[in-house]
């Protein structure tokens, strides 16, 4: 590792047009070409943060995404029960008017109140 004194000498030298030698490298320096960056205490912990902030933002753009998507699919779906309900209730009022046209009053109420009791329309409650 260099000292205070030296890494101020380098750069006194660099700034006097003077080439700097390559040195070789240590633990925290970095070498490229003829110029040697020291890292400090503070770098690789801010390069980390930075990663961790992006692996977050890009998570919860994916998990935004997908809440989205649920929330949609949830919509669909409701609307096609709903369309469901109503064509299982339009069906039961044909249903209702066809026996009510068929048959007389009373044996037509039957008819319908069996068909609800046994939980649907079938051709053996006729």
């Amino acid at each position: 590792l260099y000292t205070d004194e030296q890494i101020e000498d380098y750069y006194l030298d660099l700034g006097k047009g003077q080439q700097p030698t390559c040195s070789s490298a240590s633990t925290y320096d970095i070498p490229y070409c003829n110029f040697s960056f020291k890292l400090s205490n503070y770098t690789l912990p801010g390069i980390v943060i930075c990663i961790m902030a992006l692996a977050i933002v890009i998570v919860s753009l994916f998990v935004s995404r997908s809440n989205r998507k649920a929330f949609v699919n949830k919509k669909i779906i409701e609307a096609f029960t709903k369309q469901k309900e109503e064509s299982l209730m339009k069906q039961k009022e044909e249903y209702e008017s066809l026996v009510c046209s068929i048959f007389p009053k009373p044996v037509a109420r039957d008819l319908i109140k069996k068909a609800d009791t046994s939980g649907g329309l079938s051709s053996s409650s006729l």
